[in-house]
């Protein structure tokens, strides 16, 4: 398989062991190979399996059904399996994991979480997670395994999943079911059981003016490593939610640890590269101010030239959009980043992202 860029030793090993464990999960897969879950079954345990047929087949839920699950939004904890605390002390059921708390999970312990409009989160053993402040359903995943699923949902926009690692951002824009594992080495394991994903470093294209952030399309059934220095090509993914639980977990055992000072060393580079993209969403959005001035001032003495600066509007306000979601992607990064490192990302960054990134 050929990495796109650089090629990290870890990286080159890491896929290596998953195309030996892809094969035994194939395998596994063959048994039991019956009419699958019952309905009661899924309900209590939505780790279970999904058969090929049924990947898009999720019951999709009406605006009236919607506004009617209440328990189904705002960071509730809906099961809780093991032992597991959210900022140093004990969860439970009906908890609520808010913006800027931890939540870390014992060893075989596993707690589903219910963030906003039916986007579920399932975190398994030895995790260590934060939730965002700036997206509804944002998380930065410092260690560990999650399992993400949006059903479909009818009427209005409902926010993406975003998780953000230590070796870049993994989004799913829409209806999707995606495993998402941080492993030792720093790398970022990804598979796709239904709809997409998007794995992206933070990089871009272009020059400055015309900075277009670089992103991965991983497809349904495909997996994926997004490492620190490149993202390798996909793979086949496991058929069933288990055996991707599984995956991850041997995984996750076997990929080389990195020492505590390359972590660290990992989040400065990271957040350094926040600081950098913020630097020029500060000077672009500075430059909006001083084109909008402009126009204001033209608007009764050279009515031509005012409307001549429209065009330059326009192209700031594009060049603002491409500009946010770098920055997004880079802060995502740098905070789970300083979170894997043993810390926190700092106040003053946080500040920052809010500020550039919340529509006020």
């Amino acid at each position: 398989m050929m990495l796109r860029g650089a090629r990290g030793p870890s990286v080159v090993a890491l896929v290596a062991l998953w195309a030996a464990i892809a094969v035994v999960t194939a395998c596994g897969d063959d048994d039991g190979g019956g009419e699958g879950e019952s309905e009661g079954n899924r309900e209590t345990r939505e780790t279970g399996e999904i058969a090929p047929v049924r990947r898009h087949q999720i019951d999709k839920m009406t605006p009236h059904e919607i506004a009617a699950a209440p328990s189904r939004s705002g960071g509730r904890v809906a099961r809780l399996d093991g032992v597991a605390r959210r900022d140093g002390e004990p969860l439970a059921v009906g908890d609520h994991f808010g913006p800027g708390e931890l939540l870390e999970t014992d060893e075989h312990a596993h707690v589903a979480v219910d963030l906003v409009r039916e986007v579920r989160v399932e975190i398994g053993a030895g995790a260590e997670l934060r939730r965002g402040a700036v997206g509804e359903a944002e998380l930065f995943l410092h260690r560990g395994t999650l399992r993400g699923t949006l059903p479909p949902v009818g009427g209005g926009s409902r926010p993406p999943l975003r998780v953000g690692t230590p070796a870049g951002t993994v989004v799913v824009p829409g209806a999707g079911d995606v495993l998402i594992a941080a492993l030792p080495s720093g790398d970022t394991w990804v598979a796709v059981f239904s709809g997409a994903a998007v794995l992206s470093r933070g990089e871009f294209q272009g020059e400055a003016g015309e900075r277009r952030t670089e992103g991965t399309r991983l497809l349904e059934g495909s997996a994926a490593l997004l490492g620190r220095t490149a993202v390798a090509e996909p793979t086949e993914a496991p058929e069933r939610v288990e055996a991707g639980w599984a995956a991850a977990g041997q995984l996750i055992e076997a990929a080389p640890g990195i020492t505590g000072a390359s972590r660290r060393g990992a989040a400065e580079a990271a957040g350094a590269r926040f600081d950098e993209a913020a630097a020029w969403l500060v000077a672009e959005r500075t430059l909006g101010r001083t084109l909008a001035d402009q126009q204001r001032s033209l608007m009764e003495t050279d009515p031509e030239g005012a409307r001549a600066l429209t065009r330059d509007i326009v192209a700031h306000s594009q060049r603002l959009i491409r500009l946010k979601v770098i920055v997004l992607g880079r802060y995502e990064q740098a905070a789970a980043a300083a979170g894997a490192a043993g810390g926190e990302i700092s106040t003053p960054r946080v500040d920052q992202a809010r500020e550039l990134l919340t529509d006020s």
